[in-house]
C-alpha cells in the first residue's frame, strides 16, 4: 500500500475477498493474537 500500511483480514468477508483477488497478497499480514487482542480493547 502507497502508506505502508498492511491488511490483517479478521473479517471472514474481506479474507474471501482477499483469496479472490491476489493482487493484494504482499499487503496482506496474518492474524495474530496481538490484532485480536487490539480488537478487543477497541
Amino acid at each position: 500500500m502507497a502508506a505502508g500500511l498492511k491488511i490483517v483480514p479478521v473479517c471472514p468477508y474481506i479474507r474471501a475477498f482477499l483469496d479472490r483477488h491476489k493482487g493484494y497478497a504482499a499487503d496482506v499480514v496474518a492474524v495474530g493474537p496481538k490484532h485480536l487482542d487490539a480488537l478487543d480493547r477497541a
